[in-house]
Protein backbone atom coordinates (compact mmCIF):
# COMPACT_ATOMS: atom_id res chain seq x y z
CA UNK A 1 0.00 0.00 0.00
CA UNK A 2 1.17 3.50 -0.60
CA UNK A 3 1.68 5.96 2.24
CA UNK A 4 -1.59 7.83 1.60
CA UNK A 5 -3.74 4.64 1.53
CA UNK A 6 -1.96 3.28 4.59
CA UNK A 7 -2.69 6.37 6.64
CA UNK A 8 -6.33 6.39 5.44
CA UNK A 9 -6.72 2.79 6.56
CA UNK A 10 -5.25 3.67 9.93
CA UNK A 11 -7.97 6.29 10.40
CA UNK A 12 -10.87 3.81 9.99
CA UNK A 13 -12.95 3.91 13.14
CA UNK A 14 -16.20 2.31 14.14
CA UNK A 15 -17.88 5.70 13.62
CA UNK A 16 -16.66 6.37 10.06
CA UNK A 17 -18.11 5.28 6.76
CA UNK A 18 -16.52 2.33 4.96
CA UNK A 19 -13.22 3.00 3.21
CA UNK A 20 -12.24 1.62 -0.19
CA UNK A 21 -8.56 0.69 -0.46
CA UNK A 22 -7.35 -1.19 -3.55
CA UNK A 23 -10.90 -2.41 -4.20
CA UNK A 24 -11.22 -3.73 -0.64
CA UNK A 25 -13.97 -2.21 1.52
CA UNK A 26 -12.57 -1.80 5.03
CA UNK A 27 -15.01 -1.14 7.85
CA UNK A 28 -14.93 -0.74 11.61
CA UNK A 29 -17.12 -2.55 14.14
CA UNK A 30 -20.06 -0.15 13.95
CA UNK A 31 -20.27 -0.27 10.16
CA UNK A 32 -19.86 -4.06 10.19
CA UNK A 33 -22.68 -4.41 12.71
CA UNK A 34 -24.91 -2.18 10.57
CA UNK A 35 -24.16 -4.19 7.41
CA UNK A 36 -24.79 -7.53 9.14
CA UNK A 37 -27.79 -6.35 11.17
CA UNK A 38 -26.05 -7.49 14.35
CA UNK A 39 -25.68 -5.83 17.71
CA UNK A 40 -22.20 -4.95 18.92
CA UNK A 41 -22.30 -7.62 21.67
CA UNK A 42 -23.35 -10.23 19.07
CA UNK A 43 -20.35 -9.32 16.91
CA UNK A 44 -18.02 -9.43 19.92
CA UNK A 45 -19.35 -12.89 20.90
CA UNK A 46 -18.89 -14.16 17.34
CA UNK A 47 -15.30 -12.85 17.15
CA UNK A 48 -14.46 -14.56 20.47
CA UNK A 49 -16.14 -17.85 19.53
CA UNK A 50 -15.10 -18.05 15.86
CA UNK A 51 -11.31 -18.31 15.70
CA UNK A 52 -11.44 -18.08 11.89
CA UNK A 53 -13.40 -14.81 11.79
CA UNK A 54 -11.60 -12.50 9.32
CA UNK A 55 -10.18 -9.51 11.19
CA UNK A 56 -7.70 -7.23 9.44
CA UNK A 57 -6.70 -5.54 12.68
CA UNK A 58 -7.73 -6.12 16.27
CA UNK A 59 -8.57 -2.88 17.99
CA UNK A 60 -7.63 -1.58 21.37
CA UNK A 61 -7.54 1.87 22.97
CA UNK A 62 -6.91 4.38 20.23
CA UNK A 63 -6.64 1.70 17.52
CA UNK A 64 -9.88 0.81 15.72
CA UNK A 65 -10.90 -2.64 14.59
CA UNK A 66 -10.71 -3.23 10.86
CA UNK A 67 -12.57 -5.76 8.74
CA UNK A 68 -12.67 -6.55 5.03
CA UNK A 69 -16.44 -6.64 4.53
CA UNK A 70 -16.24 -9.00 1.53
CA UNK A 71 -14.06 -11.46 3.47
CA UNK A 72 -16.47 -11.34 6.43
CA UNK A 73 -19.52 -11.96 4.21
CA UNK A 74 -17.76 -14.85 2.45
CA UNK A 75 -16.71 -16.34 5.79
CA UNK A 76 -20.25 -16.11 7.19
CA UNK A 77 -21.69 -17.67 4.03
CA UNK A 78 -19.29 -20.62 4.24
CA UNK A 79 -19.22 -21.30 7.96
CA UNK A 80 -22.15 -21.78 10.31
CA UNK A 81 -22.24 -19.94 13.59
CA UNK A 82 -20.23 -21.77 16.22
CA UNK A 83 -22.45 -23.72 18.60
CA UNK A 84 -21.80 -23.01 22.23
CA UNK A 85 -23.21 -24.49 25.36
CA UNK A 86 -25.71 -21.84 26.59
CA UNK A 87 -24.42 -22.33 30.12
CA UNK A 88 -20.97 -21.18 28.97
CA UNK A 89 -22.46 -17.78 28.12
CA UNK A 90 -23.18 -17.16 31.78
CA UNK A 91 -20.60 -15.28 33.79
CA UNK A 92 -18.43 -17.71 35.74
CA UNK A 93 -19.96 -16.43 38.99
CA UNK A 94 -23.38 -17.62 37.74
CA UNK A 95 -22.26 -21.11 36.76
CA UNK A 96 -22.88 -23.77 39.34
CA UNK A 97 -22.88 -27.54 39.23
CA UNK A 98 -26.68 -27.20 38.94
CA UNK A 99 -26.51 -25.09 35.75
CA UNK A 100 -28.56 -27.03 33.19
CA UNK A 101 -26.76 -28.72 30.33
CA UNK A 102 -27.31 -27.82 26.69
CA UNK A 103 -29.40 -30.97 26.24
CA UNK A 104 -31.59 -30.09 29.22
CA UNK A 105 -32.12 -26.56 27.87
CA UNK A 106 -33.06 -28.01 24.47
CA UNK A 107 -35.56 -30.34 26.15
CA UNK A 108 -37.10 -27.41 28.02
CA UNK A 109 -37.33 -25.36 24.81
CA UNK A 110 -39.03 -28.28 23.02
CA UNK A 111 -41.49 -28.67 25.89
CA UNK A 112 -42.27 -24.93 25.87
CA UNK A 113 -42.87 -25.05 22.10
CA UNK A 114 -45.16 -28.07 22.55
CA UNK A 115 -47.13 -26.31 25.31
CA UNK A 116 -47.49 -23.18 23.17
CA UNK A 117 -48.80 -25.28 20.28
CA UNK A 118 -51.29 -27.01 22.61
CA UNK A 119 -52.41 -23.62 23.94
CA UNK A 120 -53.09 -22.42 20.39
CA UNK A 121 -55.11 -25.57 19.64
CA UNK A 122 -57.12 -25.19 22.86
CA UNK A 123 -57.79 -21.50 22.12
CA UNK A 124 -59.04 -22.46 18.66
CA UNK A 125 -61.29 -25.15 20.10
CA UNK A 126 -62.63 -22.75 22.73
CA UNK A 127 -63.49 -20.20 20.03
CA UNK A 128 -65.22 -22.91 18.00
CA UNK A 129 -67.10 -24.11 21.08
CA UNK A 130 -68.23 -20.55 21.80
CA UNK A 131 -69.64 -20.31 18.26
CA UNK A 132 -71.50 -23.61 18.66
CA UNK A 133 -72.96 -22.49 22.00
CA UNK A 134 -74.10 -19.21 20.42
CA UNK A 135 -75.83 -21.10 17.58
CA UNK A 136 -77.52 -23.49 20.02
CA UNK A 137 -78.73 -20.67 22.28
CA UNK A 138 -80.06 -18.79 19.25
CA UNK A 139 -81.88 -21.91 18.04
CA UNK A 140 -83.43 -22.40 21.48
CA UNK A 141 -84.48 -18.75 21.74
CA UNK A 142 -81.86 -17.62 24.22
CA UNK A 143 -80.18 -15.10 21.91
CA UNK A 144 -77.53 -13.04 23.67
CA UNK A 145 -77.52 -15.28 26.70
CA UNK A 146 -74.75 -17.67 25.69
CA UNK A 147 -72.45 -16.29 28.37
CA UNK A 148 -75.18 -16.37 30.99
CA UNK A 149 -76.92 -19.36 32.44
CA UNK A 150 -80.12 -20.07 30.53
CA UNK A 151 -83.41 -20.99 32.23
CA UNK A 152 -83.21 -24.15 34.22
CA UNK A 153 -84.59 -27.06 32.29
CA UNK A 154 -86.02 -29.91 34.28
CA UNK A 155 -88.55 -32.60 33.66
CA UNK A 156 -90.49 -31.80 36.83
CA UNK A 157 -92.69 -29.00 35.50
CA UNK A 158 -92.84 -26.06 37.92
CA UNK A 159 -90.23 -27.35 40.34
CA UNK A 160 -92.37 -29.63 42.58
Amino acid sequence: MDKKASSAVDRVTSNENPLQVSGVEIVGKRALCERLGWSRPALDRRIRADKGFPVLRCGNRGTPWQFDIDAVLAHLANSPAPRRDPASLLPSTCRTPDTPSREALCDVRREIARMQALRRVIEGLMAELGGVIDRISTALGYAGMSSEVGPEVSGHGDGH
